[in-house]
């Protein structure tokens, strides 16, 4: 056989020498001594990387639980941004407990997962000693990320932390600071959720699209009650106004249609006055 002469020759030899470069690696590094690849499953400190990684599993359960127990008992004056944060919470929370439940069960087996309850249980009872719902909700989520860098050094250390699961243990840690940020935003007085809208009772905002219109009970013409971004979060109040004992009559509108019926966003005296909502509430 003729060598390849010119270009093509040149582009054969290089990809000759680059697929031999690369067979001799791998075969150098499956015989290597020095080399392994990390192993979840196997080792001598099984049983040690189980308990890390099942603390963070323990975590992530009874976060989901605080969450969803908030999510149901939001009170005050920023319930329904609560009531929407707390919700994002637990549900995103969901996929990264099943994910990391089933990684435990196919490398320690289907007792690793059996063996998070005590913990879990331990963790309710601790935050359950903080009443407030977001500062036990910020809590639990640097708990969280303390078990995270826990367990990868632990798995680290012993030659465990496969690419699957490292991969996984940053991207639940990558989703959980943005949680820590909503709550520490919630807990400044800031929005509860980037899909709740700001609100205010008077002086428009041109980014308000959507607006509660209500009657006080002894009024015949309606104001409005409060501007939105999204419709979304406008249905919300909107629901939770009916709840309320004060009101004749709720409308939502969108902003064409609350200019089409006579009243003026930008015009304060078109919304209701701190003394109907003081009313209201009390």
């Amino acid at each position: 056989m003729s060598t390849p002469q010119g270009v093509c020759g040149s582009v054969w030899a290089l990809g000759a020498v680059g697929a031999l470069t690369l067979a001799g690696g791998l075969a150098a590094a499956r015989g290597s001594r020095g080399f392994a690849l990390p192993s979840a499953a196997k080792g001598e400190h099984a049983e040690r990387d189980a308990h890390f990684v099942g603390e963070v599993l323990a975590a992530l359960r009874a976060i989901h639980w605080n969450a969803w127990d908030s999510h149901w008992q939001a009170k005050g004056a920023n319930s329904y941004g609560d009531h929407l944060l707390f919700e994002r919470i637990y549900t995103q929370t969901v996929p990264h407990i099943d994910g990391l439940a089933e990684k435990m069960v196919g490398s320690w087996g289907d007792a690793s997962v059996d063996a998070i309850a005590p913990s879990t249980q331990k963790l309710l009872a601790e935050w359950a000693k903080t009443s407030d719902r977001v500062k036990r909700a910020t809590e639990a989520e640097h708990e969280l990320h303390r078990r995270i860098f826990a367990a990868r050094k632990v798995l680290e250390q012993d030659n465990a932390l496969t690419m699957g699961l490292d991969d996984f243990l940053m991207g639940v840690a990558n989703d959980h600071e943005t949680f820590i940020y909503l709550l520490q935003q919630r807990a400044k007085g800031g929005s509860a959720s980037r899909r709740t809208s700001r609100r205010r009772t008077g002086n428009d905002n041109p980014a308000y699209q959507w607006y509660v219109l209500a009657v006080p009970t002894g009024h015949v013409r309606p104001r409005i009650e409060s501007g939105w971004e999204s419709k979304e979060d406008a249905k919300g109040r909107l629901a939770e106004a009916r709840t309320e004992t004060l009101w004749t009559k709720l409308a939502l509108l969108a902003r064409r249609s609350v200019v089409s019926a006579g009243l003026d966003p930008r015009d304060d005296a078109h919304w209701l006055t701190a003394a109907d909502v003081a009313t209201r509430v009390a």
